[in-house]
């Protein structure tokens, strides 16, 4: 059973969920958020579920599993000011 982080109620920023379905099959998927605030580096656990919090559409993720490297571009996001 996946464990999930506790929000506060007081969460402030954007965050985006994304699910990752090659974590969902056992396959070992990292990720690393560029110019993180707080937590940019990671293993997925076998819920796939990424939730991480964005301070600029400038920032991307990066996936590896195995030799297989993906890089999002999130500069098509729209980010609500805080």
């Amino acid at each position: 059973m996946a464990s999930f982080p506790k929000f506060s109620k007081n969460a402030k920023g954007n965050f985006l969920a994304l699910k990752v379905n090659e974590a969902t099959t056992g396959d070992t998927v990292t990720y690393d958020l560029s110019d993180a605030q707080n937590k940019g580096t990671g293993t997925l656990d076998e819920d796939g579920i990424l939730v991480v919090n964005l301070h600029s559409n400038t920032q991307t993720i990066t996936f590896t599993n195995g030799k297989t490297t993906k890089k999002l571009d999130l500069t098509a996001l729209e980010l609500v000011a805080e």
